[in-house]
């Protein structure tokens, strides 16, 4: 076997694996870890297919390479699909009814050790959102964008120095606004009503669980079950619901 073989053969199992892996249910970060960058493995996967497909034809083990990466590619291509462009849309645009029934958002990670803070001011100035909720806001974020409720009556605070602080703006009325700890005790969450201009009510929760990450947390179960949580509370609600923030996740994992 040639050494150019071996390392096509080698980059080959690193692909098959970090594909097969995440099938595994496990809540193991190097598991979890994978689901993500599914769209950047497609695209190494073909790759591949090109590296083993250049002529001449590949045969024996390298026709069996080649295979494995044509599965993982169409596997790859038939989980995000949903998520494209070329697939019929969900949601579709509505621009009828009730004016004072809509509401615009702005939500950002705001990365704590990031101190642009004009920049996102200038962003909020020109979306000009009825509601804004920054997460990894620590106690010099929450000074910085003090100066945002000169126009945004309601707020709720949780400056923290661990990357998940967060706040939430708003010049609609809030309702029973709380910093929840529903998981972790150094990971919170805001849980609130919003009442709309045409006097609806609609339950907001904003969210920034920890990733399955060395460093973060190594499991992503706490990630999981405060989604799960929420979930299940969004499912019980009679009044319309909002998930905002960044949930550390992907549309297609479990």
């Amino acid at each position: 076997m040639e050494p150019a073989d071996i390392l096509r053969l080698s980059l080959t199992a690193l692909l098959v694996v970090a594909v097969v892996l995440p099938l595994v249910r496990s809540d193991y970060w190097i598991f979890r870890i994978l689901e993500y960058p599914r769209f950047q493995k497609f695209i190494l996967c073909l790759a591949g297919l090109v590296m083993w497909g250049y002529p001449p034809f590949p045969a024996g083990y390298a026709l069996a390479a080649f295979s494995a990466l044509v599965l993982c590619t169409a596997y790859l291509g038939y989980k995000f699909f949903p998520y494209t462009p070329l697939s019929p849309k969900e949601m579709r645009t509505w621009n009828k009814g009730d004016k004072n029934a809509r509401l615009s958002v702005f939500t950002a990670n705001v990365y704590e050790k990031n101190r642009n803070y004009g920049r996102i001011l200038q962003q909020i100035e020109k979306a000009d959102p009825d509601v804004v909720f920054l997460v990894e806001t620590d106690k010099e974020w929450t000074e910085a964008m003090s100066r945002l409720k000169e126009r945004y009556p309601y707020s709720l605070e949780e400056p923290l120095e661990n990357t998940y602080g967060m706040a939430l703006f708003s010049r609609l009325e809030t309702k029973d606004a709380h910093i929840r700890y529903l998981v972790e005790k150094d990971v919170p969450s805001a849980d609130l009503r919003l009442v709309l201009r045409s006097g609806q009510e609609i339950q907001v929760w904003g969210l920034h669980p920890k990733p399955p990450v060395p460093g973060e947390d190594e499991r992503s179960t706490a990630k999981d079950k405060e989604l799960l949580k929420v979930a299940e509370k969004a499912k019980e609600s009679h009044r319309p619901v909002i998930v905002m923030g960044d949930l550390n996740d992907v549309a297609w994992s479990y």
